[in-house]
């Protein structure tokens, strides 16, 4: 069985191209450069698949607000690694040591953000991405349900994400001027680091595990990331390219 690994980010260039190297455990993936700014774009519904949200009855999310599918990655890679080659760590290791400290003080910076990290079976993302589609709706379903049942919310209930990772642990060689720590896919991070990502299996099936909150019960599914990777009809197109 085959995995695929989606890598969503956005950069903002200073001086250098910042570097970019992709490993699971000891198995190199890949590496590029980032010659450019890569900043967040609008999506057009034109460019989501609507077929699944339409037959499992989920149009109000397309609906839900104008808005909702604005501000996504504009740079993306696709890769499909075998099952056998995903042990250990996913690490993206990231060299960019681009700004103009001095003195103490800095103006400007080079930073990325990890803003979508994803890791799935490629069956699923098959026939318009259906399987992994109906998956994440019905894992919502039952994580909804749970939270009516007994009276609770989103803050009161947190759970990981699937199939991206909802954090990682940013690792610094150095670190006179920032610590190593938990960051998710929110923070623009400056300097070189190792972003960590713990692959775990259940149910036979491998994901990028969860570093803020305990792996039990549900997961949640359906952010506005989560269904885009699912949907985007350019990714679905790259996901049957490499299968």
């Amino acid at each position: 069985m085959k995995y695929t690994l989606i890598l969503g980010i956005e950069y903002k260039k200073y001086k250098n191209p910042a570097v970019v190297t992709v490993s699971i455990g000891n198995k190199f993936i890949d590496t590029f450069q980032l010659e450019k700014n890569f900043a967040k774009i609008n999506q057009p519904l034109s460019n989501i698949e609507q077929h699944w949200f339409n037959e499992s009855n989920k149009t109000k999310i397309l609906s839900r607000s104008k808005k909702f599918w604005e501000n996504v990655p504009s740079f993306f890679k696709v890769y499909q690694i075998k099952d056998t080659d995903i042990e250990g760590n996913l690490e993206i290791k990231i060299d960019n040591d681009n700004n103009d400290f001095t003195n103490g003080f800095m103006k400007n910076d080079s930073v990325i953000s990890l803003s979508i990290v994803a890791l799935f079976p490629s069956i699923l993302s098959q026939n318009k991405g259906e399987n992994l589609m109906k998956t994440c709706f019905k894992l919502s379903d039952g994580y909804y349900k749970f939270q009516r049942r007994h009276n609770l919310d989103h803050n009161t209930f947190p759970n990981p994400a699937w199939p991206t990772a909802e954090s990682f642990y940013a690792r610094r060689e150095n670190e006179i001027h920032e610590k190593s720590e938990i960051k998710d896919g929110t923070w623009e991070i400056g300097g070189s680091f190792t972003a960590e990502f713990p692959i775990r299996k259940k149910h036979r099936v491998k994901y990028l595990g969860s570093l803020r909150h305990k792996e039990i019960g549900f997961i949640f599914t359906t952010s506005l990331l989560l269904l885009f990777i699912s949907s985007c009809k350019s990714l679905l197109n790259i996901y049957n390219e490499d299968q």
